[in-house]
């Protein structure tokens, strides 16, 4: 499994092809479209690179002239999702004899592999849960949420500004 990123392309690369054998051909096949990728080629060096621009799984087929396929194992190419703010599930801190608790929750619903989040309160930032789904112990005020991917050539941020009230 690889990743790339929007507008990048990934290649799907054979290291030792057989050279100038005029009876195999190489294909690369796009299992999730059910579709050939490009043309066959009879590679004359080595290695043989597939370039590949969008997501899906693919193989690599060698057939001979003479008949027979074999395939390659499947390789999962994805994209790196674009930040978002998650569905947030907020937690009121509650008010005990006057005095604000800490207690407040900023919980996340539907979080992204490969998304950073962060959560900051002026100049402090604040550590997610063990679970890697939501910050407790959190006192009323405004707070501000990040959604980072940095994977990509070109990093993307997302902020929101999320306001947890007694």
């Amino acid at each position: 499994t690889g990743y790339i990123c929007e507008g990048e392309k990934a290649t799907i690369s054979i290291a030792d092809p057989e050279l100038n054998v005029q009876t195999l051909t190489y294909q690369l096949y796009n299992e999730t479209t059910s579709a050939n990728v490009g043309n066959a080629i009879t590679p004359t060096s080595k290695p043989i690179e597939f370039p590949v621009q969008e997501a899906g799984t693919y193989r690599v087929n060698v057939s001979h002239t003479c008949g027979g396929t074999q395939s390659s194992n499947k390789i999962t190419i994805n994209y790196y999702a674009s930040p978002e703010i998650p569905k947030l599930i907020l937690t009121k801190p509650t008010k005990c004899g006057g005095t604000t608790n800490a207690n407040g929750v900023i919980a996340m619903g539907n979080s992204l592999p490969g998304i950073t989040y962060t959560l900051k309160k002026g100049n402090v930032t604040y550590p997610l849960d063990q679970d890697g789904t939501k910050w407790s112990g959190l006192a009323a005020g405004e707070y501000t949420l990040t959604a980072s991917q940095t994977a990509c050539a070109t990093p993307q941020t997302v902020s929101e500004s999320v306001v947890l009230d007694v």
